[in-house]
């Protein structure tokens, strides 16, 4: 599992509900997926003010996991429309380590990363010359945040990662992200 990991693929549906700004009811999937070239988000369009979506360029998308327990996955992109050109770096860190055996699974078939920080960074350069960055940083308690994944495939050359679970996530305008599927191809 240690290594200096590519992420090859990575596939995450948000499956949820809420309203839009007519306060209309909407059922809402926000879907990502990113390999080593491009980066899409496609979600509702009462979405597109508030958050990235269309296709962006990848330039970095990886995931180091040592054998001391620690790991980060580094995300970069870049996007560029008729009025802005955007470049967006994300930062998480943490811990991880198997799961034991149980509840259907065995040994080293699962695995939990707890996240002890977030960063993310977005520079947005307009096509007037101004410029806006924002940055943020999230710092957690071991265990206050957490993935766990099932591990489909485990080799020297390539790990494969899925999860899927409940969540209850409030997002801006007044939406809950329900159900979330994601799944991580790494390569070495």
């Amino acid at each position: 599992m240690s290594n200096e990991w590519k992420i090859d693929s990575w596939i995450k549906t948000d499956i949820g509900s809420g309203v839009n700004q007519f306060n209309d009811p909407i059922d809402m999937v926000i879907s990502h997926s990113l390999n080593q070239n491009t980066y899409v988000v496609e979600s509702p369009p009462v979405f597109f003010v508030l958050f990235f979506s269309g296709t962006a360029t990848t330039t970095e998308a990886s995931w180091v996991i040592n054998k001391k327990g620690e790991w980060t996955k580094t995300i970069n992109y870049e996007y560029s429309t008729q009025n802005y050109a955007n470049v967006t770096t994300e930062i998480t860190k943490g811990v991880w380590n198997f799961l034991d055996s149980g509840n259907d699974y065995k040994k080293k078939e699962r695995v939990i990363f707890n996240i002890t920080s977030e960063y993310k960074k977005e520079i947005f350069n307009n096509n007037n010359g101004t410029s806006v960055t924002n940055e943020s940083t999230e710092e957690y308690n071991n265990g206050d945040k957490s993935m766990i994944f099932e591990i489909i495939q485990l080799k020297s050359k390539e790990v494969i990662l899925k999860r899927t679970g409940l969540k209850d996530e409030i997002s801006p305008v007044d939406h809950v992200i329900t159900n979330t599927e994601e799944e991580y191809i790494l390569k070495n």
